[in-house]
C-alpha cells in the first residue's frame, strides 16, 4: 500500500518523540480533536489545500524545520504527479478535442460540470480506425460535436488529434495543419462536490 511522503515524515516523528496522533493535533492547537485528526488524515491523502491551517502548525508540534515539513509536500505531490502521469499514459487511448474560444473555459462551469459536458469536446476513435483515417474522421464528425458542444461551450477555434501521449496535431476547424505539439493536450477537467 502507498504511503505518502509526508505521511511517513509525520507518523516516523511521532513515534521519535512518543505521542499519538491525537496528542499531536491537541499540539497543534485543535480544540476540536475529532476535527483536527480528520484533517491530518486529509494531509496524508494529499489534500494540502484545506489543511494549510495545520500544515502550518506541523514544524512547531512536531519539533521539525519548516523545510523539512514542505520537502515531504512537495515530494508526495510530485510522487502523485508521477503516479497520474503513468496511469494517464497506461489508459491513453487515440482521440481528438475539440478547442474552444476561452481556452476551453465552459460558459456555466457548475451545469458543465453536473452534466458531464466534457464529453461533447471529446471525439473517440473506433479502436479498428488506421490513424491515417483519424483525420477524416474528425471531419466528417465535426458538425455533430460541435452542435452538441455549442449548449456548453463558447464557439470553437480547432481541434486537437492526440495520436499518442508524446504526439499531437493542432489543426483549424477545415482540417489545415496549424502546428505539431511534443505532448497530447488533455484539456481542463471539470467536477463538484456536494458537502
Amino acid at each position: 500500500m502507498y504511503v505518502s511522503e509526508i505521511e511517513k515524515l509525520i507518523r516516523s516523528r511521532i513515534q521519535e518523540i512518543g505521542i499519538t496522533c491525537a496528542q499531536l493535533i491537541k499540539k497543534s492547537g485543535y480544540a476540536n480533536e475529532s476535527k483536527g485528526v480528520r484533517r491530518l488524515e486529509s494531509i496524508f491523502a494529499s489534500d494540502f489545500e484545506t489543511t494549510r491551517g495545520l500544515i502550518e502548525k506541523l514544524p512547531a508540534a512536531l519539533d521539525l524545520p519548516k523545510e523539512q515539513i514542505e520537502a515531504a509536500i512537495a515530494k508526495t505531490k510530485q510522487d502523485n504527479a508521477d503516479y497520474e502521469e503513468a496511469e494517464w499514459r497506461a489508459a491513453f487511448k487515440p482521440n481528438a478535442r475539440i478547442l474552444t474560444e476561452e481556452n476551453g473555459r465552459p460558459r456555466q462551469i457548475t451545469m458543465a460540470a453536473i452534466s458531464n459536458a466534457g464529453r461533447t469536446v471529446v471525439m473517440e476513435f473506433p479502436d479498428e480506425l488506421p490513424a491515417v483515417q483519424y483525420l477524416e474522421y474528425v471531419l466528417t464528425g465535426l458538425p455533430d460535436q460541435l452542435r452538441e458542444a455549442a449548449s456548453f461551450f463558447y464557439p470553437p477555434t480547432g481541434f486537437v488529434i492526440n495520436w499518442s501521449p508524446d504526439r499531437a496535431s493542432k489543426y483549424d476547424l477545415n482540417g489545415v495543419l496549424i502546428e505539431e505539439l511534443p505532448r497530447a493536450f488533455r484539456g481542463g477537467a471539470l467536477s463538484f462536490t456536494l458537502k
